[in-house]
């Protein structure tokens, strides 16, 4: 398991008048949110390449509970099995995959968000782009702008796009991300985790490019 030091510092957001939302049943399930690029074909992508380990980007170097391996074996499978039925093929790392699959979880975070100029307020991805091939100057980038909220312990997937790689400015673009959370006060955290990987896989209909029978 690999950790990073994370401090954020974001601005607060302007909330309209609404009517309070009813809660009740959010303590039985993670609230899943997805994005995507919209100008992504994932037609275009056949393979990916996962990490054996989830990460965690935290400001606590005592925080790891939801990630050790056991935990880690089962929510990956999980995912793994969500790419296979979508038409994707793994491959190793070094074979040079269309996709590579960052998951880790966020804590100790309230504010997120992705603008201009990009990339996540300088947030180096987890794992960073040296990992998947690209060292020296390269980072993630974010190509949409949203702003989203969301409590300790926040579960995420990320889709880098290695198979598009900009030599030119020397950045590798997110095209899919699923935040899901709260993970750490979860009744069943593993299996609310694996609930929630499919939640977001079915949400995700435009993944499904050559799904599996």
């Amino acid at each position: 398991m690999k950790k990073i030091p994370f401090f954020l510092a974001a601005p607060f957001l302007l909330a309209s008048c609404f009517s309070e939302p009813d809660l009740s049943g959010l303590d039985d399930e993670l609230v899943v949110i997805t994005n995507f690029d919209p100008q992504a074909d994932f037609t275009n992508y056949a393979t990916f390449a996962i990490p054996d380990s989830i990460g965690i980007i935290t400001d606590n170097d005592d925080d790891e509970e939801f990630v050790d391996d056991d935990k880690a074996i089962t929510v990956l499978s999980s995912i793994r099995t969500n790419m296979l039925a979508a038409g994707f093929t793994e491959v190793e790392r070094e074979e040079d995959p269309d996709l590579g699959v960052n998951v880790f979880v966020l804590e100790n975070l309230n504010v997120g968000g992705s603008f201009y100029p990009g990339y996540w307020w300088g947030y180096p991805g987890y794992w960073p782009p040296c990992y998947w091939g690209y060292c020296g100057g390269w980072f993630p980038w974010y190509g949409w702008g949203t702003i989203y909220t969301y409590t300790t312990g926040t579960l995420v997937i990320e889709f880098i796009d290695l198979k598009n790689a900009s030599e030119d400015n020397q950045r590798l673009d997110i095209i899919w991300t699923a935040y899901m959370g709260e993970v750490y006060t979860a009744r069943n955290p593993v299996q609310e985790a694996v609930t929630a990987v499919d939640q977001a896989f079915r949400q995700s209909p435009y993944l499904f490019v050559n799904p599996q029978p």
